[in-house]
């Protein structure tokens, strides 16, 4: 793996996590047309999530900087955007808060159980669901910033299959962690 210099894939991990903050301010501000801005730039930066994986692989630039903050670029987007959906409004109804409630309490939660495993030398690979976990989470988000009214029933539809595929993957990284605890 190449760790000396900084590549593209990690480029743009690093553009993801200096757009965030952007996002959130257009969240805020809570304007039809800057809502309109958010939402592209939302859709812009996760899919920049892809490309940086797909340039890290297909250009074999793999490295330690990428493993580690691409995964904390992701959680800094979903739960800077989550909250503050909640705090603008956009989150209207207790079944979506709630469902937020559980989607960011697991992506802390994984943080810190990747964190155990990492000081055990232990590496989890991303499982499917926890990709699928991801892509609803950005779905979910995406819909939630839109302004145009969508039907709740959609927004809460992704939501809740955001989390099962959350509570899933969060299932699989506690049983690695479970059967591994004994070695430290």
């Amino acid at each position: 793996m190449k760790n000396q210099k900084m590549t593209l894939a990690n480029k743009l991990t690093l553009l993801r996590f200096g757009l965030t903050p952007v996002i959130v301010v257009l969240i805020l501000t809570h304007l039809p047309f800057l809502n309109w801005v958010a939402f592209f730039l939302f859709v812009f930066t996760a899919a920049l999530d892809y490309f940086d994986g797909y340039f890290a692989r297909k250009r074999n630039e793999k490295s330690l900087f990428g493993r580690v903050l691409d995964p904390i670029a992701d959680k800094f987007l979903v739960i800077s955007c989550y909250l503050s959906l909640m705090i603008s409004g956009h989150v209207d109804s207790f079944v979506s808060a709630l469902l937020i409630f559980v989607l960011v309490l697991r992506e802390v939660f994984i943080s810190g159980l990747r964190e155990q495993l990492a000081s055990l030398k232990i590496e989890v690979p991303v499982s499917q669901s926890g990709k699928f976990k991801t892509v609803l989470q950005f779905v979910s988000i995406a819909l939630l910033i839109m302004p145009t009214g969508l039907d709740s029933f959609y927004v809460n539809g992704t939501l809740l299959a955001a989390t099962a595929f959350s509570l899933a993957s969060a299932y699989q990284y506690t049983r690695v962690f479970i059967k591994n605890i004994n070695l430290a």
